[in-house]
Formats: C-alpha cells, sequence, structure tokens
C-alpha cells in the first residue's frame, strides 16, 4: 500500500454509486490520477466543500487496489479565475481539455506551474493550454480534409477539424478552440 500527499487541481467529479465521488485530480508529483472518495456524496461529507472544480487542494492519496481519496483540505480557490465569468469559462475548457488529453499519472512539473499561475492570474485559456501540450492549433490542418482553416478539436482521436468536416461527424465529442 502507497501513501502520498500531494498539492492537487480538481479537474472533476463524478457521482459513482449512491454515495461516492470519483474525483479527476491533476496532481504536482504524480500528474492526472482518479480517485475514489467513498461516501464523498453525503450531506456531511468532509470532501463536499473541498472538491470544487479548480480547487488548490493538498490531498492525501492512498494506492492499493485502486486510488482512494483519504483526505483532502483546500489551500486555494482562485478567485480572480472564479469572480471573472470570462476567465472562469476558459479556465473549465481549459480543465476539459486536459482531462481529454493528459494520460494517467504523468507527472509533469512545468504544466503544473503553468496551470498554478495561470489560475492564480486568471488567465488559464484553452489555447495556450493546448499549445503547452503540444496542439497548437494556429500551425494546424483538419485531420480529414488538411485545409488550415481549424475550428475544433476532437479529444478523443486527438485531431483538429475545420467546421465543414466538423458538420459531416454528429456523434463525436469535439471542442470549440476558437
Amino acid at each position: 500500500m502507497k501513501e502520498f500527499v500531494t498539492e492537487a487541481i480538481v479537474m472533476n467529479c463524478t457521482h459513482v454509486g449512491e454515495w461516492d465521488i470519483t474525483a479527476t485530480l491533476f496532481t504536482k508529483e504524480i500528474g492526472r490520477v482518479e480517485a475514489r472518495a467513498v461516501g464523498g456524496k453525503k450531506p456531511c461529507s468532509k470532501f463536499a466543500p473541498h472538491l470544487d472544480q479548480l480547487n488548490l487542494v493538498t490531498a492525501r492519496l492512498v494506492e492499493k487496489n485502486a486510488i482512494t481519496l483519504t483526505d483532502v483540505l483546500t489551500e486555494n480557490r482562485f478567485n480572480k479565475t472564479r469572480k471573472n465569468g470570462g476567465a472562469l469559462q476558459k479556465a473549465l475548457k481549459s480543465l476539459a481539455i486536459m482531462n481529454a488529453v493528459i494520460p494517467a499519472m504523468n507527472q509533469d512539473q512545468r504544466f503544473w506551474l503553468f496551470l498554478t499561475q495561470s489560475l492564480e492570474q486568471g488567465k488559464l485559456n484553452p489555447n495556450e493550454t493546448m499549445k503547452i501540450l503540444g496542439y497548437d492549433a494556429a500551425n494546424s490542418k483538419c485531420g480529414s480534409c488538411k485545409k488550415q482553416d481549424v475550428s475544433f478539436f476532437v479529444p478523443d482521436r486527438q485531431i483538429f477539424l475545420c467546421a465543414v468536416c466538423k458538420a459531416k461527424i454528429s456523434n463525436c465529442d469535439t471542442l470549440l478552440i476558437q
């Protein structure tokens, strides 16, 4: 059994079963990780106030068969980002991109610094996030027709699409990048 205490950004939380939550965290020491918070959905859960998206938390994770979140404490809510509607929308879109393209358990100190500094300044945006992750839309071509004018990103296929080719694909999760 391994135990980690690390700083993390809460990327997403999903409900599992009646009372549990799976929290997707981007941690300083081990990268993106999904951890189960047992009883996290209960009304008086110790996890509830800390697992908001965009929170910087100190998390204690225990790995046995799976990773379990045992303790969490909010360190920073990044109010500069939260209080600006446009900045909040861009930050949440950036988290969706990160969740789709960053592999699990892949530590990246440079990206961690970029992420925390951008959130602190209220300047996290999807295009810059994609660029740092190696997906620069400015220099990309449509994955279907090879035109230079791309407007969408398909995270699960990791390709860019122009508006015409995106319209041809109906059941595909895409992110608008402009």
